[in-house]
């Protein structure tokens, strides 16, 4: 694993299949594990270019954050690779509290001892725009329409556990760390390569620890990953924060210099009875489960409170049996926790967790799990009593869990579908989940008749 170009770290699954489809499809050979891989692991996909691991602390405090991410920085620093990417959310949904963004920066500088530290603001091709430091982000990713700020988002504005206040993200790692972060603004990307570089020379050497760099148009991301390359010198890893835009820059550069060979062919998805699992709270999402229902899709809603309450196994067993149903019927289905941010399931869910009277203790990482568990129980139940064969995780914060819960330890992209959103095929050995093709899609992914294009096999 010497030749190990990148190595990145996602805070949630889906945000990690999106990482991966940026990655196989411009050429990188390139594998998803949910742990650390060992030798073992490694050796079963020879040849490997870049790795993920997917990752679970957009859900997590900061005590449970950092046991995690500790030993995983470790075992990723050992393959030596040239890049380390810690993959956060388009929108860095993340508080001191809950995925602290700011807190696994530092704790990526003290594993990595990098010479650069840079923070991607924005992903053109994802509708996520950063300009003088403020992040600008579509409603759907990929979706067109108008950019709102951060703060006035219509999603991420209303994250029910990570509500974004602050659009400056320099002031939004401040609130998480005591890190200096200077801003390489739009304006520098104008200038040559050469002036670029002696920029962001003088940010550190001004004292920078870490840098965030604007990207208004898909030109800032080539100038972006020639210009980090440029600090990759084989002996520490140049430590990136961001979404899948870090992995567009690099491609795009190690394409044009040779690094990378041609961007790969992927077959079409094909249609396929499909089984949507959700624990997304947000309005695009929610608005995807209407058109599904609208369209002839079975819908199941799953009781979060008794869930949390401990009512778990009648939930499962009442929900599987509907859903077995219908697709014993020939019809596909969606299963939800959650529609939208304005759910009451939402809102008694919360008053449980503040009296803590779920199995756990009360705290959102816990409540996270213990919905994305179930739902993972849930579809385990249904790929053992069916024949179904695709299935659509959504949800970033839960899906986490979900997969866990269903045996998946690697995953490789099958085929692309929506912006964010392949087609990955799981490992799961001795598991129902054992080459199942799964969709893992992130809250704001899609448009509205995202479910019934991966229904038909339609990009």
């Amino acid at each position: 694993m010497s030749e190990l170009l990148l190595a990145y770290y996602a805070d949630d699954l889906t945000g990690a299949t999106d990482a991966l489809e940026q990655l196989a499809c411009a050429g990188v050979q390139a594998a998803l594990f949910l742990e650390p891989p060992d030798e073992q692991a490694l050796q079963r996909l020879p040849g490997l270019q870049a790795i993920g691991v997917a990752g679970a602390t957009r859900a997590l405090g900061e005590a449970a954050l950092e046991a995690e991410l500790r030993p995983a920085f470790a075992k990723l620093n050992a393959l030596r690779p040239r890049h380390l990417h810690y993959k956060v959310c388009s929108t860095f949904d993340s508080s001191p509290a809950h995925g602290s963004i700011g807190r696994a920066l530092e704790i990526a500088r003290e594993a990595f001892q990098p010479r650069l530290t840079a923070v991607l603001g924005g992903s053109p091709p994802l509708g996520r725009y950063c300009v003088f430091g403020n992040l600008f982000a579509t409603a759907n990713v990929a979706g067109g329409g108008a950019a709102h700020r951060l703060d006035r988002h219509p999603s991420a504005s209303r994250h029910p556990t990570t509500p974004m206040t602050e659009s400056d993200l320099r002031r939004l790692l401040a609130q998480q760390s005591n890190l200096g972060v200077e801003l390489f603004d739009v304006t520098q990307w104008t200038r040559a390569a050469g002036e670029q570089v002696a920029c962001l020379e003088q940010l550190l050497a001004d004292g920078a620890e870490a840098v965030l760099f604007d990207a208004l148009d898909t030109t800032h991301l080539e100038s972006f990953g020639a210009l980090i390359d440029h600090w990759a010198d084989g002996e520490s890893p140049v430590v990136s924060i961001g979404s899948s835009g870090v992995e567009t820059a690099l491609c795009r550069h190690w394409s044009a210099t040779g690094t990378i060979g041609q961007a790969t062919q992927w077959p079409a998805a094909g249609a396929g009875l499909l089984l949507v699992g959700s624990g997304s709270c947000s309005p695009v999402t929610a608005a995807q489960i209407d058109w599904a229902v609208g369209h002839g899709f079975g819908e199941v809603a799953l009781d979060a409170p008794a869930l949390l309450a401990g009512d778990d196994d009648a939930v499962i067993t009442q929900a599987t049996e509907q859903a077995t149903a219908h697709l014993r019927g020939g019809r596909n289905v969606v299963v939800h926790l959650a529609k939208g941010p304005n759910d009451e399931r939402i809102r008694s869910t919360r008053r449980l967790a503040e009296a803590k009277s779920h199995p756990g203790g009360g705290t959102g990482d816990e409540v996270t799990a213990v919905l994305g568990r179930s739902l993972g129980r849930l579809i385990d139940q249904c790929l053992q009593q069916t024949a179904t064969s695709r299935v659509c995780l959504a949800g970033g914060d839960t899906s986490s869990f979900a997969a866990r819960e269903l045996g998946i330890q690697a995953l490789e992209l099958a085929s692309p579908a929506s912006p964010g959103a392949p087609w990955c095929r799981a490992w799961a050995p001795g598991r129902d989940a054992d080459q199942i093709e799964f969709n893992f899609k992130g809250g704001q992914v899609g448009t509205e008749a995202f479910f019934g294009l991966l229904a038909s096999g339609q990009n």
